[in-house]
Parts: structure tokens; C-alpha cells; sequence
């Protein structure tokens, strides 16, 4: 009786561990994509400035 609780305990404190460990793994890449979605939203807001930019050039010519 004392065995069986013992094991469930300890399996219940390994499936918590994993649980965390998958959260954690989850809250990285999410911070991951949210870095690469603000970088790819400032070059293309670049890239669009800049043929703004060129087109403007062309006008004036």
C-alpha cells in the first residue's frame, strides 16, 4: 500500500516536471516568433519606404 502511493507520487512528480518542461519549451518559441514576426514586419515596412523613396526619385527626374 505504502509502495503504490510512493510510486504514484513519484510518477505524478515526473508527468508535473515534464509538463513544465514542455510550457517552458513552448514560452521560447513563442517569444522566438514573435522576434522574427516584429523583424520581418520592419524590413518589409523598409523595403516599402524605400520604393516609395525610388519611385519619387523617378518622378522628379
Amino acid at each position: 500500500m505504502i509502495l503504490k502511493k510512493l510510486t504514484l507520487t513519484l510518477f505524478a512528480l515526473y508527468l508535473n516536471i515534464v509538463m513544465a518542461l514542455i510550457q517552458i519549451k513552448i514560452q521560447r518559441n513563442v517569444k522566438f516568433f514573435k522576434k522574427r514576426s516584429k523583424i520581418n514586419i520592419k524590413t518589409s515596412f523598409n523595403s516599402l519606404t524605400s520604393y516609395e523613396l525610388q519611385s519619387n526619385q523617378n518622378y522628379s527626374l
